[in-house]
């Protein structure tokens, strides 16, 4: 069984249905899911929790796929509570969701080795030899992020798709060193910067097919519409996210998941 996990809000529902539906249809395994997200609407409004009713629909398609699929759902809030109250990074452009994986070795039910996603990855080969790869003595396994490799140093990583060795993690106290860096100083791509500072020589470096973020290739195993810089005509971010599907196809001129989409969208509405 793959250990999978996400943390996110109810706002990008969309987007888990479709990394969580392409990851079932493309890997042979089943697949034990993890959720982590939590109510911060009292840092913005639309922070609210993934739904009782979306957390239905997703366990109707798991079942659907797999009825060895499992899925368990974690309240996140008390951890950002208890360690990042305080964090200047709490009102950056960056959501909360996205520092709740490094909760990940306080949650008992958790496999030992657990890969992380964000939800705007879609998967598009058998996710099996990813997280077949030996992680030993590593913290965790990623792919060199495409414009941070350039911009910021050439080993760092794109937090986007993550292997974890949990105990190792927990022997490192990366997470704990994470954590503290956040409660007190501000980043620009907060969870990001402090996993690669702290994780320095315990990373493990994947092939690009892993986290491909910038076109789909023949190879490519998980595709991540993550946000691109880009400088003409004017400094700007391209931003074109898996479930906003005619910008998809506008953007970048492909129609490669409308078979995904089309499924999706009856998910998307409940109808099952």
């Amino acid at each position: 069984m793959i250990e999978l996990c996400y943390c996110l809000n109810e706002k990008v529902f969309k987007g888990l249905v479709l990394s969580v539906v392409s990851a079932c249809e493309k890997t042979s395994d089943a697949l034990s899911i993890t959720i982590l997200t939590g109510d911060f609407s009292y840092l913005n409004l639309s922070y609210r929790p993934v739904s009782a009713e979306q957390i239905d629909i997703l366990k109707k398609v798991l079942a659907l796929k797999n009825p060895r699929n499992r899925l368990r759902v974690v309240d996140g809030a008390p951890f950002v509570q208890e360690y990042l109250s305080s964090s200047p990074n709490l009102s950056s452009t960056f959501t909360p969701y996205t520092f709740l994986r490094l909760f990940l070795d306080k949650i008992s039910e958790v496999s030992p080795k657990i890969l992380y996603l964000d939800a705007d990855t879609i998967v598009m080969k058998d996710l099996t030899p990813l997280y077949s790869v030996d992680v030993t003595g590593y913290d965790f396994a990623g792919v060199k992020d495409a414009y941070g490799r350039w911009l910021i140093n050439p080993h760092y990583c794109n937090s986007g798709v993550l292997l974890f060795n949990l105990p190792e993690v927990t022997k490192d106290r990366l997470f704990e060193k994470c954590l503290e860096d956040l409660a007190k100083h501000r980043h620009s791509f907060p969870d990001q910067d402090v996993l690669n500072r702290y994780a320095k020589g315990k990373k493990l470096f994947l092939p690009r097919e892993y986290n491909e973020q910038t076109k789909l290739r023949p190879q490519t195993v998980i595709r991540h519409y993550c946000n691109q810089p880009r400088i003409f005509p004017y400094v700007h971010a391209l931003i074109a996210k898996p479930w906003d599907i005619e910008r998809i196809h506008k953007v970048y001129k492909t129609r490669v998941h409308d078979v995904l989409y089309a499924e999706c969208e009856s998910y998307w509405e409940g109808v099952l």
